[in-house]
């Protein structure tokens, strides 16, 4: 995973100063973690996803964490899907609207604090709470990427090895049953996205409006 510099929250007596962000609602103030417990990771991970749900392959999402000990702007970030013969396509430029104004749509509010979550959805078939949405959609034996503002790769998860996102050894294809399932991060980034992901049901997804939690 490359690790770009991100922007640090100041520890000051001892506490964590909160380092939120805008969105189209008000979220609730997220629970900072304290000093001592601050995560791990070094960046923005994909931290749990799914190809399809029990509404089928328009039911998918994928959920962004951060696993720095600083907030990070994720404004003008890139989520792409591919298959697996290696075609790509873009889902989303984070801080762009999504075709006409939805009920899920985002145009402010990109700062990720350490621990937080920030949910993206299929803006055709999703049914929940979201913090954006994108196009859809994932094949089931593909794989998906997130790339900074400067187009540099920041994680990547793969399907099959055809894919042209993943890290290390892809994960199995996603079962093509329409429960509600999903691969979970089990820990933080190794880059191998076999050691890195279980299959967990039901799905748990997070978003921004949830308490910020650590590993």
């Amino acid at each position: 995973m490359h690790r770009p510099s991100v922007t640090v929250c100041f520890i000051l007596a001892c506490s964590l100063t909160a380092c939120g962000g805008d969105s189209t609602t008000t979220p609730v103030a997220p629970s900072e973690p304290q000093v001592d417990d601050i995560p791990s990771g070094t960046n923005i991970v994909i931290n749990e996803f799914r190809t399809r749900g029990p509404n089928g392959e328009y039911d998918e999402f994928i959920e962004l964490r951060n696993d720095s000990n600083g907030a990070i702007d994720i404004g003008g970030w890139q989520l792409a899907a591919s298959d697996d013969a290696g075609t790509t396509t873009n889902l989303r430029t984070i801080g762009a609207r999504l075709g006409t104004s939805g009920i899920h749509s985002s145009e402010v509010g990109f700062t990720i604090s350490p621990g937080c979550h920030y949910l993206l959805t299929n803006y055709n078939g999703y049914r929940g709470e979201s913090d954006n949405t994108y196009n859809p959609g994932i094949p089931d034996n593909g794989g998906i990427t997130l790339k900074n503002s400067s187009g540099v790769t920041i994680d990547s998860v793969g399907l099959s090895n055809g894919s042209a996102f993943k890290e290390g050894t892809p994960l199995a294809a996603f079962p093509d049953t329409n429960i509600d399932q999903s691969y979970k991060r089990t820990g933080n980034d190794t880059n191998n996205n076999a050691g890195d992901f279980v299959l967990s049901s039901p799905s748990t997804e997070l978003t921004r409006l949830t308490t910020c939690l650590i590993r």
